[in-house]
């Protein structure tokens, strides 16, 4: 997607109204919401997610679904190998 288009959707696209629904609270305390204009959309998209997922009694987890904030020991040794 273009810079342009962004804009121009970012621009066109309102999920609240910024002066009824602003937080209460200030940007510095801990439960002010980042995503506050977005919410009502993500909420939306949240139940319709529910209503059509039921996951039956096995659900499985990929490696790269879990975000993961560890160090992995190997990039330093494959980042130094001149053989790859």
């Amino acid at each position: 997607m273009s810079k342009e288009r962004w804009h121009a959707i970012k621009w066109n696209v309102r999920a609240v109204n910024s002066a009824r629904d602003a937080p209460k609270v200030p940007k510095t305390h801990p439960e002010y919401d980042r995503l506050w204009k977005m919410r009502p959309l993500l909420d939306a998209l949240l139940q319709a997610c529910q209503r059509v997922m039921k996951p039956g009694r096995v659900v499985s987890l990929d490696e790269a679904m879990v975000k993961c904030k560890g160090l992995f020991f190997l990039d330093n040794v494959l980042f130094s190998c001149t053989w790859l």
